[in-house]
């Protein structure tokens, strides 16, 4: 709701403005959101002011009906559900040493999450589990370990793959790593 800098409020189904209005040209202008009915049909919009003169008089805009001629169907409301399986492309690429990974399962799945070299050896497996319908993010610090050990200077510059297996599906994205 905009207007001038007085308190517009929410009661009920009406939206009650308590202040004076400025009217430029005649006019007071206000904008607001409406939702309309799940079913067909119509509704009216009313809006009423009172004067501010001596006489204190009602005045009434002109009602605006609203007609609903037909409903919306086939519309997924659930956010966060996709339609498909889907692997992104890890941000930032190229990377030194930590990269994001982020992925969408449709529905609740076995996934398998792995670093793999230029020679096809898996390097890190980063998750091996179900995971629920959604969007998933995993973080690959190429800094931490390699073959499984702590290490100082970790994984060497260069091409890696990253594989996201399920049951279904398999797919895979091409990283670099620049130290």
């Amino acid at each position: 709701m905009q207007g001038d800098n007085t308190s517009t409020i929410l009661s009920g189904t009406e939206l009650i403005t308590n202040g004076t209005k400025t009217f430029s040209s005649g006019k007071h202008t206000y904008s607001f959101s409406y939702t309309a009915p799940a079913s067909t049909g119509s509704q009216t919009i009313y809006a009423t002011g009172m004067s501010n003169n001596s006489s204190n008089q009602w005045n009434f805009a002109p009602n605006k009906t609203v007609k609903i001629v037909s409903t919306i169907s086939g519309i997924n409301n659930e956010p966060g559900l996709p339609s498909d399986f889907l692997l992104f492309q890890n941000y930032p690429n190229p990377f030194n040493p930590n990269t994001t990974i982020v992925f969408s399962l449709p529905k609740q799945t076995q996934v398998v999450g792995e670093v793999i070299d230029l020679q096809g050896r898996i390097i890190e497996k980063l998750f091996d589990g179900i995971l629920i319908a959604g969007q998933h993010r995993v973080q690959w610090n190429a800094g931490k370990l390699i073959n499984g050990f702590p290490s100082t200077n970790g994984h060497v510059s260069g091409i890696y793959f990253f594989r996201l297996s399920t049951t279904e599906s398999i797919k895979i994205i091409k990283m670099l790593l620049l130290k």
